[in-house]
């Protein structure tokens, strides 16, 4: 089971850890998050709101990637990238990394030519 974190406005984040915040008793609104690796990576230090944003943002295009990849089998990040081209190749490859990680996705020996006319490696969907 992931780390619990509670953000508020008071929260702090430092680098690219997002520190746990002590029980508030003054009836303090706070967002709950779990998170079991990570979604998305701070390197621009956020600020705990922005980044529980992020956060949110990143689990979206995972659920998305996934819709893809229920509906054709095997695809190559580029393949879903096409599909998705409102976010970069980058995000795409993040969110492919944290499905394989998970065990949702598995990469095969397979490739298939992408963009730039580079050998891609294609992942498959893990029933």
């Amino acid at each position: 089971m992931g780390q619990l974190w509670h953000i508020t406005a008071h929260g702090f984040a430092m680098g690219n850890t997002l520190r746990p915040l002590e029980a508030s008793s003054n009836n303090e609104s706070f967002l709950t998050i779990q998170i079991k690796m990570k979604p998305f990576y701070n390197t621009t230090n956020l600020t705990p709101i922005e980044l529980a944003i992020e956060i949110e943002n990143a689990s979206k295009q995972e659920h998305k990637v996934m819709i893809l990849f229920k509906q054709y089998g095997t695809l190559t990040p580029f393949e879903v990238w096409k599909h998705l081209q409102e976010y970069p190749i980058t995000s795409i490859r993040r969110a492919i990394t944290n499905l394989t990680e998970k065990g949702m996705l598995n990469m095969t020996k397979d490739k298939r030519i992408g963009m730039y006319g580079k050998k891609n490696y294609v992942w498959e969907l893990i029933n």
